[in-house]
């Protein structure tokens, strides 16, 4: 008890223990835990009172709560602790629904619970939790929908959510991998699963195979999860309504190239996992066993892997070709973007000329009439800023044309280091 530590982790397992001992519904379960925060902490009332009324149970873990509450009646955290008793036993696993049916109502305390299952350090306990909360969530698959049973697509996040983290978990079993065929949405997905189902058969053959007197019945049942899953989408039962819907289209060429993969699946489930091959071999080596009677269906996989290189050399040559008309659309996009550049500043300094050349005819008007307003004795002043202002204009008028001799001659230059033809 010194070193118990009341958290949400240990409190979901401490949940789950006395859900072991006792097999209660969660509704009993709730109702113990309500009790315990409404005795002890709400009342202030004795351990020993509370379990006067309730059932008594031998799980240290659930003991040590109940001594853990007794403690801490006037605890400034006291409500957290509620909170996480609450949230726990009646928000996530017995949500409480105004007389609905159970599983409704509490989707935004599991897709919390399940954010903070994934910060949990104990994995053991999180498949433990996930499990339990699986069967209390009134999980169902997508492909319910087609039986009238639609739900909120949130609700369906939910039990995606609890599938997936099951399946990831490092405890998972066959059947956990194998129930994610059942939200695969594309082809894709759908090969994924069927693959990981494979290895994880190999994974528990292995096993088994190598105990001294391996079960018949496991055998048997690992045997025939390749077969299963396989059947399930060739049956297209109960699998997501948008993986259906892509498997209807037959004349889709992708869709024939996913049922071509299904059937040689199919003919690997059934050839490598025969019972009689698997327990009559006398050792575990049926995987390489299985693998020298392939030779035949290995021409096939040969003769798709030689079209699909035709494909890709026919592939690499398109390639190449748009790769060459990019590199000249390119080359020819730089050269009329610096044509334009060239014509561009050949009007900016023909308008730099044409500005000086304007400002020399308005310093002559300008002089002209400042001189004839001019009194006698202001005329001469009136004359000699008529001249400055003529000067200044035609040094600009010359500085302009200077620059465009310049520019015209470096365009030629280029023009004629490039080899086109000069334009100037």
């Amino acid at each position: 008890m010194a070193d118990f530590k009341f958290d949400l982790e240990n409190f979901v397992r401490v949940y789950l223990d006395l859900q072991k001992e006792k097999g209660w519904d969660g509704n009993v379960e709730e109702n113990y835990w309500a009790g315990a925060v409404y005795t002890i902490l709400d009342q202030g009332r004795g351990l020993d009172e509370f379990l006067q009324e309730h059932t008594k149970v031998n799980s240290q873990s659930v003991k040590d709560v109940l001594n853990f509450l007794s403690g801490v009646q006037k605890n400034q955290n006291v409500d957290d602790i509620k909170n996480t008793i609450k949230f726990v036993a009646e928000q996530v696993f017995c949500p409480k629904n105004n007389g609905n049916s159970r599983g409704y109502g509490n989707t935004p305390y599991v897709q919390m619970f399940l954010n903070r299952l994934n910060q949990f350090k104990d994995k053991d306990l999180v498949y433990e939790a996930l499990k339990s909360l699986k069967s209390v969530s009134d999980y169902k698959r997508p492909g319910a929908e087609q039986y009238g049973l639609p739900m909120s697509k949130q609700r369906m996040s939910v039990y995606k959510d609890i599938a997936t983290m099951l399946a990831n978990n490092q405890n998972a079993t066959i059947d956990d991998i194998l129930e994610m065929i059942y939200f695969a949405d594309t082809p894709d997905a759908a090969m994924k699963i069927i693959n990981d189902v494979f290895a994880k058969t190999d994974d528990d053959l292995d096993i088994e195979l190598n105990k001294d007197v391996p079960g018949t019945d496991v055998v048997g049942s690992i045997l025939n999860k390749p077969r299963f899953v396989i059947r399930t989408v060739l049956d297209r039962q109960d699998l997501n309504p948008e993986l259906s819907k892509q498997m209807g289209a037959i004349d889709s060429a992708p869709i024939k190239e996913f049922y071509k993969q299904l059937a040689q699946w199919e003919k690997i489930a059934t050839e490598k996992y025969d019972f009689d091959k698997v327990i009559g071999s006398g050792d575990t080596q049926y995987v390489t066993n299985y693998e020298n009677t392939l030779e035949e269906q290995n021409i096939g996989l040969v003769n798709t892997n030689e079209r699909l290189s035709a494909d890709n050399f026919r592939l690499t040559q398109s390639r190449d070709q748009y790769r060459e008309n990019y590199e000249h659309e390119k080359e020819l996009r730089a050269r009329l973007l610096k044509k334009f550049e060239d014509e561009r500043a050949a009007v900016s300094s023909l308008n730099e000329m044409l500005q000086s050349a304007l400002a020399v005819i308005a310093a002559y008007e300008n002089g002209e009439r400042d001189v004839d307003k001019a009194g006698v004795f202001n005329k001469a002043a009136a004359k000699v800023k008529m001249k400055e202002q003529v000067e200044k204009a035609n040094a600009d008028l010359k500085r302009a044309r200077e620059r465009e001799e310049k520019r015209k001659a470096a365009l030629a230059a280029r023009q004629l280091k490039e080899g086109q033809a000069i334009s100037i």
